[in-house]
């Protein structure tokens, strides 16, 4: 491999006290700018500084580097998207992250490596993001460029020793919708008045509380029967879900399922199409409900929230919680507290099957 001109080289050794003492320089034999005891540790202004200086003095007397090296900001996020980190991803997260790159490419692809060991990358990328985007538009730029820096941190330190995007809050605060749950009523109203396929999906939703892109790829091979003759959703790890899901199905869950013809595959399709894309169907749903005038602040994702409601409310144990919806014990236990504690009172709770269902009253 040619030689690297602008690369920290960190050599740890042990001095003759039999202390390990760590040596930072540019290049193998190049010149040294910090080790153990001497002020300016790495992090700090003076640090960068006898980087710099150090860069000006091996960029002389060494070529630039060529071949397979990290030379550019875009040879880092060429490796880092070719890395079993990034290939672990969800599709869809892979997808957004990899759009989200395409601006951090544009303004500093070309740019030597040195410049994301430099100090000032932190306010300089944030100035540029605040410039033009905000929210969610914001975070979609700055969090796979963020990750991307701490996985090459912890894949090559020599190259990345500190990653100055750590740490940085998302732009986006997100308001909690653990309370935003759907009504009965409003379920009824958009099953009774929408197309049969955004229904069955509102209800199958409503009664099995499955994210959206499991539901969408909700396959007839997962439903399976229990000695005692119910039937339940078993959703085993994959690479998007990393714990075992078991639903049982309630009959409004069963009437949808047996519904489906059994030489489709995939209990819900759309009417024009082989499959859902998890995306339409949330928007399409949304469409509908504004038409028929049910609460603005309601999304498809809200119907997880309200199975867990439901659940939380009818006396469910922790443990039963996280299997039921795919959780941590921890999580589960967090998130019980909080559906319980945001949604006080709530007297129109569908209990789990084996159980009837309780008289509604006014919330």
């Amino acid at each position: 491999m040619p030689a690297r001109y602008d690369t920290i080289i960190v050599v740890r050794k042990k001095n003759a006290r039999g202390e390990e003492v760590e040596y930072h320089t540019v290049g193998r034999r190049g010149p040294s700018i910090w080790r153990t005891g001497e002020p300016n540790p790495p992090g700090t202004p003076g640090y960068q500084a006898a980087y710099d200086a150090a860069i000006g003095v091996r960029a002389v007397i060494d070529p630039p580097a060529t071949g397979h090296g990290w030379g550019t900001v875009n040879d880092l996020l060429d490796a880092y998207e070719r890395s079993r980190e990034f290939c672990r991803l969800a599709p869809r997260t892979r997808s957004d992250y990899l759009r989200g790159l395409v601006d951090v490419r544009a303004r500093y692809g070309a740019a030597p490596l040195g410049i994301i060991n430099s100090v000032a990358l932190k306010g300089n990328v944030l100035d540029w993001i605040e410039m033009r985007w905000a929210g969610k538009a914001a975070d979609k730029r700055l969090d796979p460029f963020k990750f991307s820096l701490s996985w090459a941190t912890g894949r090559h330190p020599e190259r990345v020793p500190v990653n100055y995007l750590h740490g940085i809050p998302r732009f986006y605060e997100g308001a909690d919708r653990a309370e935003i749950i759907w009504e009965d009523a409003e379920i009824d109203l958009f099953c009774s008045r929408a197309p049969e396929q955004h229904a069955d999906a509102v209800r199958l939703a409503r009664e099995t509380g499955l994210r959206i892109g499991d539901l969408v790829e909700l396959e007839r091979s997962e439903i399976k029967r229990a000695p005692d003759g119910s039937r339940a959703i078993i959703l085993r790890p994959n690479k998007r879900r990393r714990r075992i899901v078991n639903m049982p199905l309630s009959p409004a869950a069963e009437a949808i399922i047996d519904k489906a013809p059994i030489s489709r595959r995939l209990i819900l399709k759309p009417k024009r199409a082989d499959a859902w894309d998890p995306a339409r169907l949330s928007r399409e749903v949304r469409e509908y409900a504004t038409k028929y005038e049910i609460r603005p602040e309601l999304r498809f994702n809200d119907l997880r929230g309200t199975k867990v409601t439901e659940m939380v409310w009818s006396g469910i144990s922790v443990p039963d919680l996280a299997i039921r919806i795919g959780w941590k014990i921890e999580t589960a236990a967090k998130m019980l507290g909080v559906y319980a504690a945001l949604n006080p009172g709530r007297a129109s709770v569908v209990a789990l099957p084996g159980m009837g269902r309780r008289d509604s009253t006014a919330r």
